[in-house]
């Protein structure tokens, strides 16, 4: 009973998630085009072609019934989904990995394919594209069990279920250029008007010591430190909106903690995390690099309650307000600072 609660939970909040821009219309049988209006960012779902003359019988679904079905029981809980014919030609999506990170992946696409896709996203951050896309991984339509349908589909190795191999893209109808416009927007505004961002730093280079995407340093109590203590914007927020806002506030602290210990730290915000650089060099090969390495990366330090000595990432450690308070933060530094280009945003 709890897991068919908890599933009746699942979709209701994804039905939810789409509702609140999207009316979701589900009518079997009826076809729901893709057009320029939808997405920008959208979930590429699976094609559908016809099958080899040799698997091709009287009954079944054709490649058209097929997709229509998919976008049916899709639109049934609560998906936004629609069809795409495929024109005879080679495309690039703009995807993204398992890691979050762009890539772009070449397909050939062929006469007679048609492709389902879903979802109606602004950015690939979105917490709702990404919550979705894991749903629809492992989402089992139930015509594909119905011997009827006649659909073949072929299992990828390493991945379970029909769904499992689809994957975040570009609305293929929206020129990506004008996508590319809006996510350099988006950097420009989260770096402009920084106290000490690395856009305006310069150089060419500086050396990256510290990151925050997720959990890189230990909070122990830092509601005084943190309270009005940033300009990072809220809205802006990516894969996991709060735990960005707070790498993009705790970046900003640890950038400010240095500068006043009279280091040269600079701060970027992008769209899967936040860094922390220091110096500012006209070359790569600047000795002064080094010399920075040496101090924030990770070197042998013997542990006091073993005697053993272990290779050990530098720290800063935020003292509370008062000497007999406990640390308000401990930052913890990359192992292996590295050389970077000053990006130009």
């Amino acid at each position: 009973m709890r897991t068919l609660l908890n599933s009746v939970l699942l979709l209701s909040v994804i039905a939810s998630m789409a509702l609140e821009t999207w009316a979701i219309d589900a009518v079997r049988g009826k076809s729901y085009p893709l057009g320029k209006e939808h997405g920008p960012w959208m979930i590429m779902v699976a094609s559908f072609k016809k099958p080899p003359e040799d698997r091709r019988t009287d009954e079944g679904l054709t490649a058209r019934q097929a997709a229509d079905e998919l976008v049916y029981e899709l639109r049934k809980v609560g998906i936004p989904a629609y069809i795409h014919l495929q024109e005879g030609r080679v495309e690039k999506l703009q995807t993204v990995d398992r890691l979050g990170r762009e890539d772009g992946r070449v397909y050939a696409a062929q006469r007679g394919m048609i492709s389902v896709l879903a979802g109606n996203y602004e950015s690939i951050e979105s917490p709702v594209a990404q919550k979705t896309l894991l749903y629809v991984k492992k989402f089992r339509p139930k015509f594909l069990d119905d011997p009827k349908s006649g659909a073949i589909y072929r299992e990828t190795p390493g991945q379970k279920g029909p769904l499992a191999g689809a994957f975040l893209t570009i609305n293929p109808l929206i020129d990506p250029a004008s996508i590319q416009q809006k996510r350099d927007m988006l950097l420009t505004r989260l770096n402009t008007g920084l106290q000490y961002g690395l856009v305006d730093a310069k150089g060419k280079y500086s050396l990256k010591i510290a990151s925050f995407g997720g959990r890189q340093m230990s909070a122990i109590g830092d509601e005084a430190l943190a309270k009005g203590a940033s300009k990072f914007d809220r809205s802006l927020a990516g894969n996991d909106g709060m735990n960005l806002n707070l790498a993009g506030e705790d970046a900003e602290q640890l950038t400010r903690a240095l500068r006043q210990k009279g280091i040269d730290a600079y701060c970027y915000h992008g769209r899967f995390e936040s860094i922390v650089t220091v110096g500012a060099f006209q070359s790569n090969e600047d000795p002064r690099i080094q010399e920075f390495a040496k101090v924030f990366g990770a070197r042998m330090k013997l542990n006091p309650a073993t005697g053993i000595e272990n290779f050990t990432s530098e720290t800063l450690i935020l003292p509370g307000p008062k000497p007999t308070d406990p640390p308000v933060k401990v930052f913890i530094f990359e192992a292996n600072p590295t050389v970077m280009e000053i990006p130009q945003v």
